[in-house]
């Protein structure tokens, strides 16, 4: 597991995994690639409880490359509408 800027990530072969987050974050815009150690990954998942109780959270970016968004992925984000 990374972290980058407020976001955890994790990894599936060439896939990055959002995992989890700070909880005082207020808007994200999730990537379409990340880097790590030189190599390139794409954005693919979003993990069951990956933003659970980000009660801050009142705006997110989702890129075209999210292919699976997780159970309660954003449970308890009661600002996103």
């Amino acid at each position: 597991m990374i972290k980058i800027g407020k976001l955890q990530y994790g990894f599936k072969g060439k896939d990055a995994i959002i995992l989890g987050c700070e909880k005082d974050i207020k808007e994200i815009t999730i990537p379409t690639t990340i880097k790590c150690k030189g190599e390139e990954f794409k954005v693919a998942y979003i993990a069951g409880s990956a933003f659970k109780d980000c009660y801050s959270l009142n705006s997110i970016t989702i890129s075209d490359n999210i292919t699976t968004i997780g159970w309660s992925a954003f449970k308890n984000c009661y600002k996103l509408t």
